[in-house]
This record gives structure tokens, C-alpha cells and sequence, in this order.
């Protein structure tokens, strides 16, 4: 499992580990890979005491702003670089790790993430849900952005919530 988070999502990324260890099947546990911009060692250590009994092996990775800088339009504030960090997955988990859950750091996990990692991709690069505001709301948005590439947003074209996304790497 991947998050991306600063230092201001600490607490809700621990609600989402926590919930999501509270409904896992026996046996399992979980290796999150913590993408963090700018993590205070308070934090690192928030983190480590909240799940320390729990299931959980964190593995904290550091992604090259720099590398991420081009991508971000439209971010007011470097702090919500992180919303990009999920992109990037690919260069910043080790080469070992294949597939990825990547869940958004705000979420309160009702059920058991084994049923979900289990899915076959099926060719498919990854498995998401349609975004249910996709029209009404962030392609009007996006469609303001301006893009160094030419992109042309519709909509008509099935956008999917990249909050919870099942990644083949």
C-alpha cells in the first residue's frame, strides 16, 4: 500500500491505517510506503507509536521535488505537491514491489483491503472507480489549467477517483 502525505495529513493517514488494519483478514499484514513532503520527526514519530502493536511495516520514501516541480499545475502551495506524488509511483517504490494499493490519505476503511488486492488486472494497468464529480466538477477545473502540452479535457471521457487505485506496476 502506498499514501502520499506532509505533515498536515499525519492524523487522517492514521485514522485510513488504522481502520483499514481493524478490518484485515487473519494472517495479513500491511507494507505502506509512506511518500512524505516535508515530515517533521514528530510526525515520523506520531506514525510509529500510532501503529506500533498493529500489523503494519511502514517504509518511509522521499520523492525529488524537483522531479515532481514540472508536473504540478495548478498547486497554490508546495505543500500540496503531494497530490502529484502518486504518478510517480513507479520510480519511487523499489523494484521489487510490483503491484500497489494507493489510497488517499483521508479515508476510513470499512472493510477488508484483501478483497481488493486480490483482483486480477485482467491487462489492465490498474483498477479504479468513476469518479462520481468528475463532470460537475474537476473537469470544469482542469479545463482551466493551463498545460504546457496540448490537453484537451471532455466531458464525456470516464474519469476515475485516484483516491483508492489499484496499481499494476
Amino acid at each position: 500500500m502506498a499514501a502520499a502525505v506532509n505533515d498536515f495529513y499525519i492524523t487522517p493517514l492514521l485514522v485510513t491505517l488504522r481502520s483499514a488494519c481493524r478490518h484485515l483478514s487473519a494472517g495479513w499484514g500491511l507494507e505502506v510506503f509512506i511518500l512524505g513532503y516535508q515530515i517533521s520527526d514528530e510526525g515520523r514519530r506520531r506514525v510509529e507509536t500510532s501503529l506500533r502493536a498493529l500489523p503494519v511495516r511502514v517504509r518511509w520514501q522521499t520523492l525529488d521535488l524537483d522531479a515532481v516541480r514540472p508536473y504540478w499545475p495548478g498547486i497554490h502551495n508546495e505543500g500540496d505537491v503531494t497530490a502529484y506524488y502518486r504518478l510517480f509511483l513507479g520510480e519511487a517504490l523499489p523494484a521489487t514491489v510490483t503491484r500497489v494499493l494507493f489510497l488517499d490519505a483521508d479515508l476510513l476503511i470499512e472493510g477488508d483491503l484483501a478483497a481488493l488486492w486480490n483482483l486480477p488486472f485482467d491487462a489492465h494497468v490498474a483498477q479504479a472507480v468513476p469518479d462520481a464529480y468528475a463532470r460537475q466538477l474537476h473537469v470544469a477545473r482542469l479545463s482551466r489549467v493551463s498545460f504546457t502540452e496540448d490537453i484537451q479535457f471532455s466531458t464525456d471521457t470516464p474519469y476515475f477517483n485516484a483516491g483508492v487505485i489499484l496499481i499494476d506496476l
